[in-house]
């Protein structure tokens, strides 16, 4: 490893390279241990793309988002357009990633500590960026899944501002919506996933699928999980028939992600439909809303009668248990369609790195919690840890409650 130029930007003589491989709408961005594109230099070197997660640190969570830096120096290189891209985006990534579990942010050492109100308005940046890049580039997909992102922020924001600080601001669920219609508008299918390969055998456990994957301990109240529309068993939900005792409870093989280097979805279009369904709602308009769900479903349904939400070789579908034809979800009731958004996010996007956020936005307590836990609240991130505090003059406990909430 050489430096290159910062102390917080390296080069790698190895490892795993971004790609953009089209499959369809599809774009898989293979990952090792550092997400990394690769530049086109004379020595082939390798740049960490923005996403070096380090733990905790005196700042309670660090970690080397480079990305914007990495941006600019491949584009001073003469590094290619996507590489710039994908850059951009995972610097959002990150960002947004890590606003999601830790109440203090620091970028490195010598850094300040930032809120994650603060972090993830920085995250809008960097996908807009990664978007305006993208464009430019021809690439549509990208473009589009960078500002799916956008939408995400913002959607974010939104909630996060309510909970957090008291401000429920309409105007932020208002952007996200624009965002979420312009990355529809310029692909209506878009899909940005992540192959992770682990890199040594420390990591062997670092997978998604298959029988023997990373993400095979299920929790029991996802098991069969009914669609409110039909009553039986969303097939976005895909997991064997076969159940097995475990200490925790019930559980069985997921095969949504049917091999261990299945791809991860970063960004899908799925996730702007919804987003845009939760803005009509909240600006009252109950029809749009519930137009914009069944486009989800529509979507959905399309999908996985295609076979391409389950396993075929380990059973899928089911021959023992009857499964919704995702049929179009009606009402004219809030409460019924606010249920019904929040069955889709919860259906739709399994093991795709929202529900946790989701359940702090709806205020959805894990079912597990103990009372004591409970009265604590959900709006909780991991603070700096005591030997961070102590050792930091800088951080005590009272900056980093004002920083939580800005």
């Amino acid at each position: 490893m050489r430096e290159f130029g910062s102390p917080t930007l390296k080069t790698l003589s190895g490892g795993a390279q971004i790609t953009g491989v089209s499959e369809g709408f599809e774009e898989v961005i293979n990952a090792g241990l550092f997400v990394q594109g690769q530049v086109g230099l004379d020595d082939r070197l390798f740049l960490t793309g923005g996403v070096r997660a380090d733990g905790n640190s005196a700042g309670g969570a660090r970690f080397d988002a480079a990305g914007a830096e990495v941006a600019e120096r491949l584009s001073a290189a003469g590094g290619n357009d996507l590489g710039v891209a994908h850059a951009h985006f995972f610097g959002g990534m990150t960002r947004i990633t890590m606003a999601d579990h830790y109440n203090v942010i620091v970028y490195g050492a010598e850094d300040q500590l930032r809120g994650p109100i603060d972090v993830i308005a920085e995250s809008i940046e960097r996908f807009q960026q990664a978007a305006q890049v993208a464009q430019s580039a021809g690439d549509a997909n990208f473009a589009a899944a960078a500002m799916g992102q956008v939408a995400r922020a913002y959607r974010s924001l939104y909630y996060e501002r309510t909970h957090l600080q008291g401000q429920m601001d309409r105007s932020l669920f208002d952007q996200a919506e624009s965002a979420a219609r312009q990355a529809l508008s310029t692909a209506p299918d878009y899909n940005v996933s992540l192959r992770f390969g682990a890199p040594g055998g420390s990591n062997s456990g670092a997978s998604l699928g298959g029988p023997y994957g990373g993400t095979n301990r299920i929790d029991e109240i996802y098991l069969f999980l009914p669609d409110p529309v039909t009553g039986d068993w969303d097939p976005r939900i895909a997991h064997e028939e076969t159940t097995r005792e475990e200490p925790l409870g019930t559980s069985s093989y997921n095969l949504k992600y049917t091999a261990r280097e299945t791809p991860l979805p970063l960004s899908r279009a799925a996730e702007a439909m919804l987003i845009i369904a939760e803005s009509r709602l909240l600006a009252g308009d109950l029809a749009g809303a519930v137009e914009w769900i069944n486009h989800t479903r529509a979507a959905a349904r399309t999908r996985t009668m295609a076979g391409d939400w389950g396993d075929a070789s380990r059973g899928w579908p089911p021959t023992g248990h009857a499964i919704s034809d995702l049929r179009d979800f009606a009402s004219m009731d809030a409460g019924e369609i606010m249920a019904q958004l929040q069955h889709e996010r919860r259906a739709e996007f399994w093991m795709e790195m929202r529900r946790w956020q989701d359940m702090r936005y709806y205020e959805i307590f894990p079912y597990r919690w103990f009372d004591q836990n409970k009265a604590m609240g959900i709006h909780l991130r991991w603070p700096p840890s005591p030997e961070d505090v102590n050792a930091n003059p800088n951080l005590t406990n009272e900056i980093a409650q004002r920083l939580y909430v800005n």
